[in-house]
């Protein structure tokens, strides 16, 4: 289940995404992360899925595409785990270029301290880094990064790539109520953004199952004192996201058990959005009840809506 989608991106469009890494294998185990707790963590790159078998896997996707005419506007790279712990990732965004297609890479940022790292993220038309926070005390809070990575080297490591790229770098923060939202906490996200420079930072609130009960969004009063505080000191554009992407053109094969269990393997997706996808198909609602009861899914709530992911376990 390499490929998955293409699904509606609220920045990219029409969105064909490769999940190349194992589930769950991540240099971070954090407090919101919407596929549940990370164990054991990694930071040592290794090759998961060679470039030829991912290759093979997008170009069968695309002809599917092709034959019944939904758009690609981006591939990404936006797997179970983090898509920079793959050794082989700038021959994979290589062989994807090869295509014709834009590529993006959403990224932790937790390994832009190596080099290598950067150097294959150069390959991508568009890259994505998190910072969720601007000092290391609150990094480990909300981040909970593998031991040995060092927020200093990490942050020097993104300026670094800030300078030296061509494409569009972005960057994405969490916020989280009761840990980074506070205006000191800002003003060291504040100060990070503004070092990093990007394209566009998006500020971003928990919408999918978190890892840790008790993980919430901030109050509307507080995000908007926050973009405030951000948009007084950083140049570039700043964008608040407090709502879930638009998933109702999701593109699902006949293979539906299939599509559904690779676009759930990356997140939780709502009832609501399932109900659709299975009513295009003309497949009752009870195939996702037996893949429950099969173990295969699990079923959350949160906010007011019941999601469902796979079990990754």
């Amino acid at each position: 289940m390499l490929i998955f989608g293409p699904v509606t991106s609220r920045r990219l469009g029409q969105s064909l995404g490769i999940n190349h890494i194992p589930a769950k294998t991540c240099s971070y185990a954090c407090v919101y992360c919407q596929l549940g707790r990370t164990y054991p963590m990694q930071v040592k790159r290794e090759s998961f899925f060679s470039p030829e078998e991912i290759d093979r896997e997008l170009t069968q996707r695309l002809r599917q595409l092709r034959e019944t005419n939904e758009p690609v506007d981006w591939v990404t790279f936006v797997p179970s785990g983090e898509p920079t712990l793959d050794l082989c990732l700038k021959k994979e965004i290589e062989n994807t270029k090869a295509h014709g297609l834009k590529v993006a890479v959403i990224s932790n940022s937790s390994l832009m301290g190596m080099e290598e790292v950067r150097d294959a993220l150069m390959e991508a038309d568009w890259v994505s880094l998190k910072v969720d926070a601007g000092n290391d005390s609150m990094w480990r809070k909300v981040n909970r990064p593998y031991g040995s990575l060092n927020y200093e080297e990490m942050l020097k490591g993104i300026v670094t790539f800030s300078r030296r790229y061509r494409g569009i770098l972005v960057t994405e923060s969490m916020l989280i109520k009761g840990m980074n939202d506070n205006e000191s906490e800002i003003a060291d996200i504040t100060r990070a953004l503004s070092s990093i420079r990007p394209k566009k930072s998006y500020l971003m609130v928990p919408t999918r199952p978190p890892a840790e009960s008790g993980v919430e969004r901030p109050n509307a009063e507080t995000l908007g004192q926050i973009v405030k505080q951000v948009r007084g000191v950083c140049p570039h554009e700043i964008e608040c996201i407090t709502g879930d992407e638009n998933e109702e053109r999701v593109f699902v094969t006949d293979a539906v058990v299939y599509d559904i269990l690779a676009i759930t393997s990356v997140h939780p997706v709502r009832e609501s959005t399932l109900r659709l996808l299975l009513e295009r198909k003309r497949v009752d609602f009870s195939l996702i009840e037996e893949l429950v009861a099969q173990k295969k899914l699990l079923s959350f709530f949160y906010g007011g809506t019941t999601f469902y992911r796979r079990n990754l376990e």
